[in-house]
């Protein structure tokens, strides 16, 4: 084991207690994470230690390791269904969920009603709603509709399930064959047939930036027949499968974990120091304002350590109004003692909604 442990030294140099590296295939399967991203950042935090465990497990408490990995942008991205049910409104329902006429004319109602009725579900799970659809418009104004909805990230969510005809438009029937599902030939072609069935079929009032799941059924020799779900956002020109992002987070080694340093960097731009001056001229003397709106840095020989805390503090608070108690900023910013230069400072927000420097 000596042996091993000289050759891992040599490869990432813990003497320096701080290192960077880039998550491979082979990490990801470390940790059973398939299609070499997670689902989300959040996802990133709780599994990332897991592979820094089993990768460097002789490295020292205190050590640093940035990590860049992927993720999905989207929490939900492409993922199987893990339940299907069905489920038809009886007329007590749609009263108890305030829908007095006992029907639904926009899919926002259904929405309301499975938020309102189901609100806790198995994640990712499908359900075939039955309901009375009203259309004003139409000479049978009242029918009898069945839609499937998705349940993602604690919400539910409209889903466009390929149709037959779907399958056979891009050869799903080739010379009589039945087979009316996607495998991973197809993989690379799915987000263009989506876009198409989406396009051709799903007409809507769409923005920019909304999210369609794509219902479909999926086989491989592993897991048979399943069904999948993939999340498409429109971009203003048709429909793209959600897009898969870079982040880099530093973890630090604590006990015999890693974690997450989740702090925001944020390096304070020209403006920002006019409008500390202008906007809270208060947070010193008047010297000290005058000289930060002029030079556009802070001059220690005017500005104290708790002044200047005070000043990032009140930026911050404009900047990031939906920040939570805990959260970290490292901020950077320009001084003046003899010389012009950056430092950096550890700002967290306190229960009493003030910035303190954190410890």
């Amino acid at each position: 084991m000596e042996d091993v442990y000289e050759e891992l030294d040599a490869q990432v140099k813990p003497s320096d207690r701080a290192f960077a590296i880039t998550l491979t295939d082979a990490d990801y399967k470390i940790a059973k994470i398939n299609n070499q991203q997670f689902a989300s950042q959040e996802e990133a935090y709780e599994t990332v230690p897991t592979i820094l465990n089993s990768k460097y497990p002789h490295l020292e408490v205190g050590t640093a390791v940035t990590v860049t990995f992927n993720y999905s942008h989207f929490p939900s991205n492409n993922f199987t269904v893990t339940e299907v049910s069905e489920h038809t409104v009886t007329e007590d329902e749609y009263v108890a969920a305030g829908f007095t006429y006992k029907n639904f004319d926009t899919t926002d109602d259904m929405i309301t009603f499975l938020n309102t009725t189901f609100p806790k579900r198995e994640e990712n799970e499908v359900m075939y709603l039955t309901y009375t659809w009203y259309n004003s418009s139409a000479y049978s104004s009242r029918q009898t509709v069945t839609s499937p909805f998705i349940y993602v990230n604690g919400e539910w969510n409209k889903v466009y399930e390929v149709t037959e005809e779907d399958y056979a438009t891009v050869g799903m029937n080739p010379d009589g064959n039945t087979r009316r599902n996607f495998s991973s030939y197809d993989t690379d072609n799915l987000p263009y047939y989506f876009n198409r069935f989406l396009g051709e079929n799903a007409k809507g009032a769409d923005q920019v930036g909304d999210i369609h799941y794509v219902l479909y059924k999926y086989y491989s020799s592993s897991t048979g027949l399943v069904q999948r779900v993939m999340a498409m956002r429109y971009n203003g020109n048709g429909w793209a499968q959600v897009a898969t992002e870079e982040a880099t987070v530093q973890f630090a080694k604590e006990g015999n974990t890693w974690v997450p340093d989740l702090r925001i960097q944020y390096t304070l731009l020209s403006a920002d120091y006019t409008w500390i001056a202008d906007e809270h001229p208060n947070v010193a003397d008047a010297a000290a304002v005058a000289s930060l709106k002029r030079y556009r840095n802070f001059d220690t020989s005017m500005w104290s350590s708790e002044a200047i805390v005070k000043a990032l503090g009140t930026l911050l608070k404009a900047k990031f109004p939906d920040a939570e108690v805990g959260q970290k900023f490292n901020v950077t910013y320009v001084f003046y003692s003899g010389a012009t230069g950056t430092t950096s400072i550890t700002l967290e927000l306190n229960e009493s909604g003030n910035y303190q420097l954190a410890e």
